[in-house]
C-alpha cells in the first residue's frame, strides 16, 4: 500500500533552497510549524529538508529527568495527553499523540526526546546547528550531559530569558544566548556584565538606539521573524542568523537581500487568505483543518 507524503506537491520548493547560502544563518522555529506539528521530529526534519541551516526547539524535563521537546508547560495544546509535562514520566509520554491536533496525516507523531533531535542530520549528512530554548530552570546539567554523549556533537546555542540559567550554561562551556523582546539599555548592561556569546530579539527588536551599541563579536539573532518586510530587513541587517516559522519565505528573503541589495520592500503582495475550518473536507487525508485557498490576483512590483 502506498502512503502519500504529507508534503506531496511541495518537493520542488526545496530545489532552490540552497541557491543563496548564509549569512544570515536561517533556522526553523520549532522546525517548520506551518507544514508539520511544532517541536516534532517531522517538523525538524522538514526544516532541514527545505534547506535551512539549523533548527530551533523548546526543551523541558518530564518526571525522572528525561528531556523532551515541548513549548508549553502543559500537554493539552499539542498532544492528546493531559497534565503538566513535569508531572509525567517518560513511560506515560511514549504513547502520546503529538500530531493529530495539526492534521490526520501526522496522527501518532510522538513527543521527541532530546537525544532524537540531536541525532538529526541535514541532507548532506552533517549535523545542523541547534538553537535550544530552555523553558524552565534546572535543565543545563542534563543538557550538557546529553551533549557530551552525542557523536558527532552538533553546534548549539543555548537560549533563555533567565540570566541565572545562562550563567549555568556558560559554566558548562555552552554558548549562551540572552533572549529579549527588543535591544535596550537593560540588555546592554546584562551583556556587559555576563559576557554572553549571543543575543536574540523579536521582530523589529533591532529598531532601537541601543542596538547600535551592541559589542563587536556578539552574535545577533532575530527570533521568530516571519513577515516578508521583517525578513528582508533582518537579512539586510548583517545579523548572524535568525529563526522563522516561514522557512520558504526566509530562504527567498535571504536570496533577495543578496541578489538585489537595494531592494527595501517585498516585491510581491498577496491578499489575506481567509480560512473557515468548517469548510475543510472531512475526507481530506493530507491538509489540516486550517487550510484554504484563494483565487485573488497577486501584485508584483
Amino acid at each position: 500500500m502506498s502512503v502519500r507524503s504529507p508534503f506531496a506537491g511541495h518537493e520542488t520548493l526545496a530545489a532552490t533552497a540552497p541557491f543563496v547560502g548564509p549569512p544570515p544563518l536561517l533556522l526553523g522555529h520549532r522546525g517548520s510549524p506551518r507544514e508539520a506539528p511544532e517541536n516534532t521530529l517531522a517538523s525538524l526534519r522538514r526544516a532541514l529538508e527545505v534547506g535551512l541551516d539549523g533548527i530551533e526547539y523548546d526543551l523541558r524535563a518530564c518526571a525522572g529527568g528525561d528531556l523532551v521537546l515541548m513549548h508549553d508547560e502543559d500537554l493539552e495544546r499539542t498532544t492528546d495527553a493531559r497534565g503538566r509535562v513535569a508531572g509525567q514520566g517518560m513511560a506515560s509520554l511514549v504513547g502520546a499523540d503529538a500530531g493529530s491536533w495539526f492534521g490526520r496525516a501526522w496522527a501518532g507523531e510522538p513527543i521527541p526526546m532530546l537525544d532524537e533531535a540531536l541525532e538529526l542530520l541535514d541532507p548532506s549528512g552533517a549535523p545542523p546547528l541547534h538553537m535550544i530554548e530552555l523553558k524552565e530552570p534546572g535543565l543545563v546539567p542534563l543538557l550538557a550531559d546529553r551533549l557530551r554523549s552525542v557523536e558527532p556533537r552538533p553546534a548549539v546555542r543555548v537560549a533563555s530569558t533567565d540570566p541565572a540559567e545562562l550563567a549555568h550554561a556558560q559554566d558548562h562551556g555552552l554558548p549562551a544566548m540572552l533572549l529579549v523582546d527588543r535591544v535596550d539599555d537593560e540588555a546592554l548592561e546584562l551583556i556587559a556584565r555576563r559576557r554572553y556569546e549571543a543575543i536574540g530579539f523579536g521582530p523589529g527588536g533591532w529598531r532601537t538606539p541601543a542596538f547600535a551599541r551592541l559589542p563587536k563579536g556578539l552574535e545577533r539573532w532575530g527570533w521568530a521573524i516571519d513577515r516578508p518586510d521583517e525578513l528582508l530587513a533582518a537579512c539586510a541587517l548583517g545579523l548572524h542568523g535568525l529563526n522563522t516559522n516561514e522557512p520558504h519565505r526566509a530562504l527567498a528573503a535571504r536570496a533577495l537581500a543578496r541578489l538585489a541589495p537595494d531592494c527595501r520592500s517585498w516585491p510581491v503582495e498577496a491578499p489575506m487568505l481567509p480560512v473557515v475550518p468548517e469548510q475543510h473536507a472531512v475526507d481530506d487525508p493530507v491538509h489540516g483543518t486550517w487550510s484554504g485557498r484563494w483565487a485573488d490576483q497577486v501584485t508584483i512590483h
